[in-house]
């Protein structure tokens, strides 16, 4: 838990809660920033107050916008982008 770092080339387990932004390497379970999240690979539940950004997901991304280049993904927002496909409110991906 922190009010507003940011932790670069990190691998969190459990539950990881901030107040304002985050930049992590890989988060499995769930993770909760109060704006933005930024990550390489997430498995669990992303929760953002504004963005979730991620090159590959498996899980549920909820934020007001949402990018994920490629993964197993549930979206909920009002931005939704996995890899090409862009939908608003709910998108979903499951290869």
């Amino acid at each position: 838990m922190s009010i507003g770092g940011i932790a670069v080339e990190s691998v969190n387990n459990g539950v990881f809660i901030n107040g304002l932004s985050s930049a992590n390497y890989i988060s499995n379970g769930v993770h909760l920033s109060g704006l933005i999240n930024s990550l390489y690979k997430f498995n669990g539940i992303l929760i953002g107050g504004f963005s979730n950004n991620v090159q590959r997901g498996n899980g549920l991304m909820i934020a007001l916008i949402n990018n994920c280049r490629q993964g197993n993904v549930v979206q909920i927002g009002l931005f939704n982008r996995i890899g090409r496909r862009v939908i608003p409110f709910i998108n979903c991906r499951f290869q």
